[in-house]
């Protein structure tokens, strides 16, 4: 009797693991990845590039989950927002590209090198 409910014990685990693991795919974002030279703005260790669509940065459009686009490519910074200098103030571009924002940041200056590099952390891909 121990041993029929330890062996139903383990298949009910197996089985709401694997539930989980389906759930936690299909909620993923869909992002192709193909082959392509470096970005030109921004620059990534990888050969290859993923591919980000407009309506999937879109999606991520809150503090909780927010990606932004800069010249062209896509970063997530959610767990960067609460560390952010400038406070929450990135939060109305997420989902958005923020090109403009963060280009002109400084009085037409943008952000700094120290920004600049501290992006590639966060990178995502490059839009369509």
């Amino acid at each position: 009797m121990k041993k029929e409910l330890t062996i139903s014990l383990l298949i009910t685990i197996f089985v709401l693991v694997g539930a989980f693991l389906m759930i936690a795919k299909s909620t993923t974002p869909s992002v192709s990845t193909e082959t392509t030279s470096t970005p030109t703005q921004m620059t990534t260790s990888s050969t290859s590039t993923n591919i980000v669509t407009s309506i999937d940065v879109q999606k991520h459009n809150s503090i909780s989950d927010c990606w932004i686009v800069l010249n062209n490519n896509v970063y997530n910074v959610t767990s960067y927002i609460d560390q952010h200098p400038g406070g929450l103030t990135m939060v109305p571009f997420c989902g958005k590209d923020a090109t403009e924002a963060y280009n002109t940041i400084r009085e037409g200056s943008g952000h700094s090198n120290k920004a600049t590099k501290l992006l590639q952390s966060f990178y995502v891909g490059t839009t369509q």
